[in-house]
């Protein structure tokens, strides 16, 4: 009887034993679940032309409250970064978001505003391992070896690139910030325009090469209906060429992460699901003004001294055709 007993008593711990231990188990589990629940989200924000990080200055306590760590990408030549715009270039842009990216363990969320978005587009052809999504906001979708100048040149319901000068001393285009804040509250309008500076020519000249990489990224845009720098007729043009995952509309113009922030907060929550996460560290802002008179492009200088010599602006379509005609030659 004793043995019996032993036996029915050794049973009893084994199974107490094996429920404790899957009771430890579980308890791991959900911790794990409670951990996974709590890790934060990577958001990296690249400007539009024209602009600098400043420019996320709405968004940046928003996106934070909902739990994302925020890394506001300042590309050369723009806001705070002293580069002169002769040497502000495509592949510069694209190595700034690359540094961005590459500072992070995992994978991010691009978001990406405007002209910028063909330099973030070859950024992620070159680091698909780092990118988890891309989202253009009113963006400048460019096929492989197409230039952001040409593509917007095409938009004939917009005339902010048709009226656009480039100012030959400095290599730098100006626009009208009416057009860019349309729908912008008075308080956000007088920040837009007193920070709104002149965009770098070199950058919109190069070509863009992108490939499969790109191709697989998960892509989505938010079309805005209102604006008046790059047409909503146009954004519909190119998103045919260039298809995304999912297309958004806000009623807005150029600059929904000034005027309507929860929506731009909201559709990046839905994008993040399932997205690869880690921890993102961040940067600041503000706007500088340099009269740059150093021609580091021979073709510029040619242009300049040449053809050219005695005017100061000319059309982007011109400095387009005149540019293209020195590739020519070279050739």
């Amino acid at each position: 009887m004793k043995k019996k007993k032993g036996k029915k008593m050794k049973k009893k711990k084994i199974v107490l034993s094996m429920l404790v231990l899957l009771m430890l188990v579980g308890v791991s589990v959900f911790q794990q679940i409670i951990a996974n629940a709590a890790e934060v989200k990577n958001v990296v924000l690249v400007h539009g032309g024209w602009h600098g990080k400043w420019s996320w200055y709405n968004l940046i306590d928003q996106l934070e409250d909902s739990g994302y760590s925020v890394t506001l990408v300042e590309l050369p030549a723009h806001g705070n970064d002293t580069t002169s715009a002769w040497n502000a270039s495509a592949e510069s842009y694209v190595n700034k978001i690359n540094t961005a990216l590459q500072q992070n363990s995992g994978k991010s969320i691009l978001v990406v505003h405007g002209s910028s978005s063909a330099f973030a587009s070859r950024s992620a052809e070159l680091n698909p391992n780092k990118v988890d999504k891309l989202l253009f906001i009113s963006g400048v979708l460019v096929k492989n070896n197409e230039c952001v100048a040409s593509v917007l040149l095409k938009d004939s319901y917009s005339n902010a690139l048709a009226n656009a000068k480039v100012n030959l001393l400095r290599g730098t285009m100006s626009i009208g910030s009416d057009i860019v804040y349309n729908t912008a509250r008075k308080g956000d309008k007088m920040i837009g325009e007193s920070l709104l500076g002149d965009e770098p020519s070199k950058g919109f000249m190069s070509s863009i090469e992108l490939g499969n990489n790109f191709n697989n990224i998960p892509k989505y845009y938010i079309q805005t209906l209102q604006d008046m720098s790059l047409s909503f007729q146009y954004q519909s043009e190119l998103l045919k060429k260039v298809p995304c995952n999912k297309v958004y509309q806000i009623n807005s113009g150029h600059v929904p992460f000034i005027t309507n922030v929860a929506e731009v907060v909201s559709i990046i929550d839905e994008i993040s699901i399932k997205t690869e996460q880690g921890i993102i560290p961040r940067s600041s802002r503000t706007i500088i003004e340099e009269e740059v008179k150093v021609y580091d492009d021979p073709k510029i200088e040619e242009l300049v001294y040449g053809e050219l010599s005695g005017v100061k602006e000319v059309s982007l379509e011109e400095y387009m055709r005149i540019y293209d005609s020195f590739a020519e030659d070279e050739d």
